[in-house]
């Protein structure tokens, strides 16, 4: 027979003597912390490689090979349900040119649909689903989650400055082994996890760009890097949205993981839509942390984050 139950306070009791019994303390061993092998050399190249190659790590590969899988549906390969006004496919079937449908998967498009209640036009694609695609010659689709691009402009209705917001979300996990995503992401096989957002503002020819989440597959000795709030805008946008312009630094909190494990965050000071900053601390760097201790300083360049033309797409 058990001599100690548990109490519902958290404490025993010694179920002989009826007395309460005082938890022993939970004693760690003090060692050696680990500590992190990343250089700001390190962080510093890594996080060039990434503001190079950010903007490319958008949702469109996925979403052209869904629609082109798509085109091979068929009356009842795969079946389609209803709910909340909105279609989906749920079923594991194989058509008559041998395309296989498992799994489900949620897809809208929005061609020029005008919202009164935002003032905005939408042009937009999303794809949502837990899936598996094989087409008639074999190459495999495969889909863990969900994918959209999005891009609106103001109502001319509301008498705004002319501007447009994009939007790139890649959330979950995609393969796909065939063609037609030639030098993208989805053809080498990354496995971003994404959220991006940018701006451009025609009276001002002025442009920002939001990030969210992570990515891995860098070339260096930083495994993985996590975005939290990043953000950057160009002189012109910053000065007039903002009031601190700062296009040497962005904002949010910079995470490096190195091959042991061990994570390293780097604070930036650049201006938000919430805090515009102070701009004295508006020189480039961030400032490195790792378990509360201050590390040094990693002053990447961020001038490839902002450089696509003006007034053209982001990605």
């Amino acid at each position: 027979m058990l001599a100690l139950l548990l109490l519902s306070c958290g404490g025993t009791l010694d179920v002989d003597t009826g007395e309460a019994v005082e938890p022993s303390p939970w004693i760690v061993e003090e060692g050696e912390v680990a500590q992190p092998t990343l250089t700001e050399a390190d962080m510093e190249g890594a996080l060039e490689e990434l503001m190079v190659r950010v903007r490319g790590l958008h949702a469109t590969p996925v979403l052209d090979v869904y629609d082109a899988l798509m085109d091979h549906t068929e009356a009842y390969c795969p079946n389609w349900y209803e709910a909340d006004g909105n279609a989906y496919w749920f079923d594991e079937c194989t058509t008559g040119n041998g395309t296989h449908f498992s799994g489900y998967g949620f897809g809208l498009v929005y061609d020029g649909y005008e919202n009164p209640e935002d003032g905005y036009v939408y042009d937009a694609r999303t794809f949502n689903g837990v899936a598996e695609i094989t087409d008639p010659q074999g190459d495999v689709f495969v889909s863990g989650g969900s994918a959209y691009v999005y891009e609106i402009t103001p109502m001319e209705s509301t008498g705004a400055d002319p501007h447009t917001l994009y939007y790139s979300g890649i959330s979950g996990g995609f393969a796909w082994s065939g063609g037609g995503v030639e030098g993208s992401w989805l053809a080498d096989g990354e496995t971003p996890d994404l959220l991006m957002s940018a701006g451009y503002l025609d009276n001002l020819e002025g442009r920002f760009l939001t990030l969210e989440g992570g990515v891995t597959d860098l070339s260096g000795e930083v495994d993985t890097i996590v975005m939290s709030d990043v953000s950057l805008y160009d002189e012109l946008l910053g000065s007039y949205m903002l009031g601190n312009a700062c296009p040497e630094e962005v904002s949010g909190i910079v995470s490096f993981r190195d091959p042991g494990g061990q994570w390293v965050d780097v604070i930036f000071d650049g201006p938000t839509q919430e805090d515009p900053g102070d701009s004295d601390l508006c020189d480039g760097c961030g400032r490195a942390w790792y378990l509360g201790e201050p590390l040094g300083a990693v002053c990447p360049d961020f001038t490839g984050l902002l450089n696509w033309p003006l007034g053209d797409r982001p990605w």
